[in-house]
């Protein structure tokens, strides 16, 4: 079963040379982060914001936004 993180605010966080907790994310912001070549694959964020984060080249294979 997916764990669900809800209402967390995430800044400054560099998830290309550390791991992400896949998931489901609710009511979450994203803020300064980077994703660059980060795996997000089956993923779900419901309701959340990305503020300024490097989303470049980041798998996106089944991923709900």
């Amino acid at each position: 079963m997916n764990k669900i993180i809800t209402d967390q605010d995430f800044i400054k966080i560099d998830f290309s040379s550390q791991s992400f907790q896949k998931g489901v994310y609710e009511h979450c912001r994203f803020i300064n982060c980077g994703f660059n070549q980060t795996d997000l694959s089956g993923c779900l964020f419901t309701d959340c914001e990305f503020i300024d984060c490097d989303m470049s080249m980041v798998n996106l294979n089944q991923t709900g936004l």
